[in-house]
């Protein structure tokens, strides 16, 4: 893979994580248990329904997911 390439790749996903910590910060209470929940929910289906060759795939992204989301702290 080229260097700028990965690079590039990288600062999108510090960027978009800096979004989602920054929205995640003004839910209210309510609001942050719904989002949770949701996310709960949705990753159980994707787990439930995927194919087993993305098994592997669907548990890192889930476990870091859940950890950006504030569930897997």
């Amino acid at each position: 893979m080229d260097i700028e390439v990965l690079k590039r790749s990288l600062d999108r996903t510090d960027a978009l994580e800096s979004v989602v910590r920054e929205l995640i910060s003004v839910l209210t209470p309510e609001q942050l248990s719904a989002f949770q929940s949701n996310t709960k929910k949705r990753w159980e289906l994707a787990e439930k329904n995927a194919p087993s060759e993305l098994a592997d795939t669907i548990s890192r992204t889930k476990a870091l997911a859940m950890k950006l989301s504030g569930i897997g702290n």
